[in-house]
């Protein structure tokens, strides 16, 4: 029977791995059905993955049982440009990439141009706005000016006859000391003022007391003086204080603060103190400097006074008086006024704005280089051979490109708006200038900042707020320091920051830009009189210094940060043996691990497509030297030959993306080496990564590109020809079923579309060693056949393919051989069959009895076939694990074909353990270095578990971060309980077991298969 043929190959070294269909085969089916007469064939799913691959007893690879091969021939390498038209097709490659980016992504445009152009019309705008102050009236120099009710005052102390006039002009109630109430001035100046007429009382109480009244004069006796004076009322309505006996000085410095914006002038006469007896009057005028017009006003009523006391006694006094009138004038084009020069000194307000405005656009280019890094597309560019220097000048010329656009728009709405301060003359020029060199300096300053960040909206805020703090604080610290320059300490410093604030380039724009404002004011204010101030903004008082650095500082920071840029990337080529950290000791290992490692050092190099030998990586957990070391890949070793494929499989966190990360040059290894076609790795080498295909774990498109702009992009990275480009195209996408996303962009794929578009990057150009990081992530099951199918025909092209994943299924379908990582090293290595058949527990039977009958049959498997365990048991269907000593396939498929034929089951099916248990029973080595402290039940109650069991408690639970993860270890649980052949036989059971009649009462012991 056949079951005999089965067992009789195993015997003789040929083929068995009995499996069973899968859901995922069967939705292949259906799916292929239901895409009849889409753009794809059908033929592109029918893969079986059990009947793809032969294996011989040792796991070895035996090759294909089908000869169908495709090869792209448009990948051919002879075909490939190489030297300088190779650099400048990968050159023009990444700037049709950016234009592709940039013109689809708003948020870039947005933040680089449009934001900040706003910002600038704006300020820009209100710059421009200017109070119009129309002819400014004549003012007429009088006392009466400062308004009714103020105070003047008056002193004779020279008491002779012209003294005396003096002082009676000044005291008459007719016309006042001024000329206001003079009568032909009245009516033809001032016809709507009114003079009061001579009173004889005035009220007035403060600041003085004991108030008499006499012929229309106040006494006042000053409280702390304690004498009298007296106080008239002129016809302008202001009152003369007559100040009698008291030093005058005196007089004003004790009452100033009861007069204060009320007394604004006075009069006083003296003698002549050179010649004391003459009769000579000399006439003295104070003033108030607070009032401006003080002191030509009462100058003037001093003039009248003296006029109209050397009048005849026949003149009328009130009819002569001298005037005096300030008739304000325009100097030059504008008038000179403090609204005027403010208004021109707002430029300097705008120069602040620009510095603002100009930070938002080299931040704006961050976002692209760090979406880059983290999406892996950088780590693709490096594999094409890019270096750090092609890199960064092709960032430096674009970001340079963008910015030189906005600069354009800036420079074009300073000419709309004529902005003085960056328009006349030269200036336009200069600060069209002194942008793009600020630009020049500042990008690559933000090139080193954009390593320390992980997002793009992070990195985008930082710098922005770094850019205007440092351009605030030097700018407002210099200009207090200017403000207080008077003070030698203050004026030296202000010498010192000014040149030594230059190493910023946000304070050589933001001062550069004040200082042409300065040199603009100063030229405008001079211009009024015709005399030429200016000075040209190039000069080194001006702008000179600030370009100066702003160019230097731009070399040095582009060659800063190709040295961060390169001190970072793993551009060495380690010798074998070499060590940058002291890897631990690799415990011991699987005797296949040490065959492996042996092989590989006498002969993996001539025989293998790819050798990895001793290779380490070691992380610090902290930024502290002495912070503690975690080994992440600890010296692994092995080969891979041409056309295997071969798997890494392994937990989160068991070093299966750290290598990946290590062979395609994104992270430096601690110690070992790779070869590959014989040739140690060395990052530099340009050509080195053409011979790779590569799809990362997670992202590697830029998400703004379509799918054919994606495959162009990188098949012009790797040197093909346009014709060639057009072929390789066309035939991956259809391969991969992508001809309908062609040219949809990528952000709007789902998941699998996604990884599809990636798997097709990595195959494009046939290179010899495929690295694929779970490459079927998030594809539904007619998708993951499809790309099975192309792994497939990779390996029968003779390509070699490193793959992990996380679906056991996959890496049994396509791998010839599978290597299991723990904690970073390698525990086992070999065939899905060999690895089953040294590390499996046997064949599961799944049977699915017939009613009122699991409990008979699952009784009669544990009786016909001695150590058989109990997985799973739920209603009518059971789940047994049956040894490889126990049974050969055929005695169980005989036993179970009997029960069928006696209708005891319905029906059933038949598989080897599959590789979830072996994979499984590697990975609790990995989660036991989580494991919490437990105590079991029968430790703590003293009860002994049997040999070779397991305890219920001991292990059948892992726990992780709160989630607990039920295993195989199960199988413990039910040997405990005594569902052996032992068991159903009558013999005893140990301790705290129980009989196999007793099964459908413990639903609890039902487990769940990972």
């Amino acid at each position: 029977m056949k079951a005999d043929r089965h067992d009789q190959a195993k015997e003789e070294g040929g083929i068995i791995n009995p499996v069973v269909t899968t859901r995922d085969e069967v939705t292949a089916q259906h799916g292929s059905a239901a895409l009849k007469g889409s753009n794809f064939r059908q033929e592109k799913l029918l893969f079986s993955p059990a009947a793809k691959i032969q294996y011989g007893p040792n796991g070895s690879n035996l090759g294909y049982d089908n000869a169908e091969t495709s090869s792209n021939g448009s990948g051919d390498n002879s075909l490939r440009q190489k030297g300088l038209s190779l650099f400048c097709r990968q050159v023009g490659a990444m700037l049709t990439k950016r234009f592709h980016h940039y013109r689809r992504n708003w948020r870039i445009i947005v933040s680089s141009v449009v934001l900040p152009l706003i910002c600038l019309m704006i300020a820009l705008y209100v710059a421009t706005l200017r109070v119009d102050e129309g002819d400014m009236k004549a003012l007429t120099l009088d006392p009466s000016i400062y308004g009714p009710g103020t105070y003047s005052f008056y002193q004779d102390s020279s008491k002779n006859m012209m003294s005396t006039s003096f002082t009676d002009v000044l005291t008459d109630r007719d016309i006042g000391y001024g000329t206001t109430c003079r009568r032909s001035w009245a009516d033809e100046y001032l016809g709507n003022s009114t003079c009061v007429a001579p009173s004889a009382w005035y009220n007035f109480t403060k600041p003085y007391e004991l108030v008499t009244c006499q012929n229309a004069r106040q006494n006042y006796k000053m409280m702390p003086l304690s004498y009298t004076m007296d106080e008239y009322r002129t016809a302008s309505d202001d009152h003369m204080q007559h100040v009698e006996n008291t030093n005058v000085a005196s007089y004003l410095f004790r009452t100033f603060r009861d007069f204060i914006d009320k007394r604004f002038g006075g009069f006083t006469f003296e003698r002549n103190e050179e010649n004391f007896n003459t009769k000579t009057t000399e006439p003295y005028v104070w003033f108030n400097s607070k009032g401006y017009h003080a002191l030509p006003s009462f100058f003037n009523s001093m003039s009248n006074t003296i006029l109209r006391a050397q009048l005849y006694q026949d003149k009328d006094k009130s009819e002569y008086g001298i005037t005096a009138i300030n008739h304000p004038i325009k100097l030059g084009k504008a008038p000179l006024s403090v609204k005027n020069l403010q208004a021109d000194a707002s430029d300097a307000g705008v120069s602040l704005i620009i510095v603002i405005a100009f930070s938002f656009i080299p931040c704006g280019f961050l976002l692209y280089l760090i979406n880059e890094k983290v999406q892996k597309e950088r780590q693709l560019q490096n594999l094409r051979g890019i270096s750090v220097l092609s890199y960064w000048l092709v960032a430096i010329t674009w970001d340079m490109l963008i910015y030189g656009i906005s600069v354009g728009c800036a420079a074009a709405l300073v000419a709309i708006f004529q902005t003085d301060g960056f328009y006349i003359r030269q200036n336009l020029g200069a600060f069209t200038t002194i942008l793009i060199l600020y630009g020049w300096s500042v990008i690559p300053l933000l090139y080193c900042m954009s390593k320390m960040f992980t997002t793009g909206s992070t990195a985008y805020l930082v710098s922005f707020c770094t850019n205007l703090f440092l351009a605030l604080s030097t700018v407002i610290s210099l200009l207090v320091m200017q403000l207080f320059r008077d003070s030698r300490g203050a004026w030296e410093a202000y010498k010192i920051c000014k040149h030594a604030y230059l190493v910023f380039p946000q304070f050589a724009l933001g001062q550069g830009l004040m200082d042409m404002v300065s040199n603009t004011f100063i030229y405008k204010l001079f211009e009024r009189y015709d005399v030429d101030r200016y000075k040209d903004p190039f000069s080194a008082d001006i702008l000179g210094y600030n370009l100066i650095a702003l160019g230097c500082q731009g070399i040095f920071f582009f060659i800063l940060n190709l040295i961060l840029d390169g001190v970072r990337g793993p551009n060495i080529k380690l010798r074998p043996g070499s060590r940058l950290y002291k890897t631990p000791v690799v415990s011991s290992e699987d005797e296949d691990v040490a065959m492996e490692r042996e092989r590989v050092q006498t002969r993996g190099k001539l025989d293998d497509m790819l050798v990895v030998q001793g290779l380490s990586k070691i992380y610090r957990q902290g930024w502290s030297l002495h912070s503690p070391k975690k080994v992440a890949v600890n010296n692994i070793t092995f080969g891979v030959p041409d056309g295997e494929c071969f798997g890494l499989l392994g937990v989160n966190g068991a070093g299966k993306t750290t290598t990946f990360r290590m062979l395609t040059g994104d992270s430096r290894p601690a110690g070992g080496t790779a070869f590959l076609k014989g040739e140690r790795l060395s990052f530099s080498d340009k050509k080195f990564g053409h011979d790779i295909g590569y799809c990362p774990q997670e992202g590697g498109l830029d998400e703004y590109l379509t799918g054919e702009e994606t495959l162009y992009f990188h098949a012009r990275m790797k040197g093909f020809r346009a014709a060639q480009i057009k072929l390789m195209a066309r035939e991956l996408l259809d391969k991969l079923g992508l001809e309908k996303f062609s040219n949809v962009i990528v952000h709007k794929y789902s998941g699998g579309t996604k990884r599809k578009l990636a798997l097709a990057v990595a195959l494009l150009g046939d290179p010899p060693i495929l690295y694929l990081d779970e490459p079927t992530t998030g594809m539904d099951a007619v998708t993951r056949r499809l790309a099975w199918k192309c792994i497939t025909q990779a390996n029968r092209n003779g390509q070699s393919v490193v793959l992990t994943s996380h679906s056991m299924g996959e890496c049994d379908a396509l791998c010839s051989r599978i290597a299991i990582m723990v904690n970073g090293q390698i525990k086992c290595i070999g065939s899905p069959q060999h690895l089953k058949n040294k590390f499996g527990d046997g064949h599961t039977l799944v049977i699915h009895a017939a009613p009122n009958k699991t409990d008979i049959m699952i009784n009669a498997v544990l009786s016909r076939f001695p150590g058989t365990k109990l997985k799973h048991v739920h209603l009518s269907r059971a789940e047994l694990l049956i040894p490889y000593q126990t049974a050969q396939v055929a005695d169980i498929i005989s036993f179970i074909q009997a029960a069928e034929d006696a209708e005891d089951i319905d029906h059933y099916s038949l598989s080897q353990t599959s590789l979830d248990s072996v994979f499984i029973s590697f990975a609790q080595e990995q989660l036991d270095t989580y494991e919490e402290p437990y105590t079991s039940s029968s430790e703590a109650s003293g009860t002994e578990t049997p040999s070779g069991s397991l305890s219920s408690y001991d292990k059948s639970q892992r726990k992780i971060s709160g989630t607990y993860i039920q295993g195989y270890d199960n199988y413990g649980h039910i040997r405990e309980a005594g569902l052996s052949s032992s068991g159903a036989s009558g013999t005893d059971t140990p301790s705290g077991s129980r009989s196999s009649q007793d099964i459908p009462q413990f639903p609890q012991l039902h487990s769940t298969r990972l």
